[in-house]
């Protein structure tokens, strides 16, 4: 009987000892990535470093680093002996910038959390979905794959872009591939670069990215002003413009496939959705609550030229020798257009120097060209050196919208106080 106990035992022993048939053992592999780091293109010898991740997406000590190898933002990587299925992949370096032609002079840092996989591909859109992920893997209980289809399909959401499984996950998107998941990944590339320096752009992803990681949405003003700031400025009256972005990046990518033309990266088309898709997202949230980054009635107007216009301490002056059209234009509107469906009145609080200045507004549809319809208002006259109220009449106008206002003023080298400027109803 004690034989036997004693056979038992050591067969149970030796059947547990490094059992590589139990369900938690994993095998060890090796694999070779490659890939692109793009924001635009990041130059060669930009630093590629992998980490591998546990089921729970926590690191695991394991890392293998490369560098980009051209000016295309492509590498390849040897990852060896790692036993976990997800990794998180950081890219660091100087980037082609597709707005202005030339190249960075200040680094950014891109990051991606996925599978392990033959093609890893780094992008603004695995930047903006890295805590999403995590977030919802570690915290919500979702599965690896529905967390990233998931994050994906919120980021183009708020950009006002329908997610196509067909696509591919984030790390799919790739400018090489000249497709319209390159599109895509180019318009929101644009949206968030143009108009800003490496700072603020790395501080503005970083915005969105912590803004989407609990609920899967962006709920800041801010965030919604900015981008469709940037958006509706990069019209074609514009020197950056979008036409000339998508050349850009076509003289930048053709010589890598004979099938690449000059259509392949135009990405117009998405401006005015996605113009209203965000738009209409600012309105629900500022309607919901007091919300202090929301428009208010009152309008801040800036500069056009500022070689020949000055604003400072709500004191407007235009110099010498500036064309008719100068004068001073506010975005406020971009956010939330106006529509005069009864007639309004325009008011402000005005002084000057002891002199006579006329003042007239300009309502436009939107910004150049696309300012049609638009109307003009009466001029006001401005007069003396006391704080006064004026009033300027709005007549209705129907159902058209409008996004942008010009004021003009007709002197020349003379400070006019102008400010509290609000638009409302007619009493």
């Amino acid at each position: 009987m004690n034989r036997l106990i004693l056979f038992s035992l050591l067969i149970f022993f030796s059947c547990s000892k490094d059992d590589t048939n139990s369900p938690d053992s994993k095998q060890e592999y090796s694999t070779e990535i490659t890939g692109a780091l793009a924001k635009g293109a990041y130059k060669a010898g930009s630093d590629i470093t992998f980490y591998e991740l546990n089921d729970n997406l926590s690191q695991t000590g394991k890392s293998f680093s490369t560098n980009t190898t051209d000016d295309y933002g492509t590498f390849s990587l040897s990852v060896e002996s790692i036993t976990e299925n997800y990794a998180r992949v950081e890219g660091n370096g100087y980037y082609w910038n597709e707005i202005t032609n030339g190249v960075t002079e200040e680094k950014l840092r891109l990051n991606a959390i996925c599978e392990v996989n033959e093609e890893i591909n780094l992008n603004i859109l695995t930047h903006l979905e890295y805590d999403r992920v995590i977030e919802l893997v570690q915290n919500q209980g979702e599965t690896f794959a529905d967390a990233k289809s998931q994050a994906l399909y919120e980021i183009l959401s708020f950009f006002g872009m329908e997610y196509n499984p067909i696509n591919g996950y984030a790390e799919s998107y790739n400018f090489k591939k000249a497709d319209d998941s390159s599109k895509i990944l180019l318009f929101i590339s644009v949206a968030i670069l143009y108009n800003n320096s490496q700072s603020e752009i790395s501080s503005l992803i970083a915005e969105i990215s912590n803004d989407l990681k609990d609920n899967g949405e962006i709920n800041s003003p801010s965030i919604h002003k900015e981008i469709l700031s940037n958006i509706s400025e990069l019209s074609s009256g514009n020197y950056h413009n979008y036409d000339l972005i998508s050349q850009n990046v076509y003289e930048f990518y053709k010589d890598l496939d004979s099938e690449i033309t000059t259509s392949s990266f135009n990405i117009i088309h998405f401006k005015d959705d996605v113009i209203e898709k965000i738009r209409n997202a600012l309105n629900e949230i500022c309607a919901s609550g007091d919300n202090s980054e929301c428009p208010t009635p009152t309008i801040s107007f800036f500069g056009v030229d500022d070689s020949f216009t000055k604003v400072e301490d709500d004191v407007f002056t235009i110099y010498s020798g500036a064309e008719f059209w100068m004068g001073f234009y506010s975005q406020d509107f971009l956010y939330n257009p106006i529509v005069f469906y009864t007639d309004h009145q325009l008011t402000f609080i005005g002084s000057t120097p002891n002199i006579d200045v006329d003042v007239t507004f300009r309502f436009e549809y939107q910004q150049y060209p696309d300012w049609e319809p638009n109307f003009t208002t009466e001029p006001v006259t401005i007069s003396g050196n006391t704080e006064t109220a004026y009033f300027v009449n709005i007549p209705e106008q129907g159902e058209q919208t409008f996004a942008s206002v010009l004021m003009f003023i007709d002197a020349r080298d003379i400070g006019v106080t102008i400010k509290d400027i609000k638009v409302e109803p007619k009493p």
